[in-house]
């Protein structure tokens, strides 16, 4: 399987994980330590107890709002290197009665080992970054 299908994958396993109650399942998809940047805030993760602690928050916001799960919708894949990955796009968010809560941006870095794919970094953007950056390449 050609490697971006292979993170393509790996991002819809992420996606489905991605659910409220799943927190502590998240930090199998992470790099530790790993860096998070949401809305200007800078996070750095240790260690998986501090992500799960970080998604428990997320996910239970995301809840009260009627989030059930997201499905990614607009993703390019580039390889930086033999085991660095670049995975930019959008994703939709859905309410429990399917209906689209929102759409957002997020940009990961995934880095390449025995155990699969880790997320080292992601940080979140808006959904429209991607076609904004395909622009800016010509």
């Amino acid at each position: 399987m050609p490697p971006q299908q292979t993170v393509q994958d790996f991002m819809g396993r992420y996606c489905a994980t991605f659910t409220p109650g799943n927190a502590a399942a998240m930090a199998d998809f992470f790099h530790h330590p790993v860096a998070m940047i949401f809305g200007g805030n800078f996070l750095l993760l240790n260690t998986p107890q501090e992500l799960t602690t970080t998604f428990e928050a997320m996910l239970a916001g995301l809840a009260t709002r009627g989030f059930s799960h997201s499905t990614p919708d607009r993703l390019a894949v580039t390889q930086l290197a033999d085991q660095t990955f670049w995975v930019t796009g959008a994703f939709t968010r859905y309410h429990r009665d399917g209906s689209v809560l929102e759409t957002v941006g997020a940009t990961y870095t995934l880095l390449a080992g025995d155990a699969g794919f880790r997320i080292a970094m992601v940080v979140a953007h808006d959904a429209g970054a991607l076609e904004r950056y395909r622009a800016a390449l010509g």
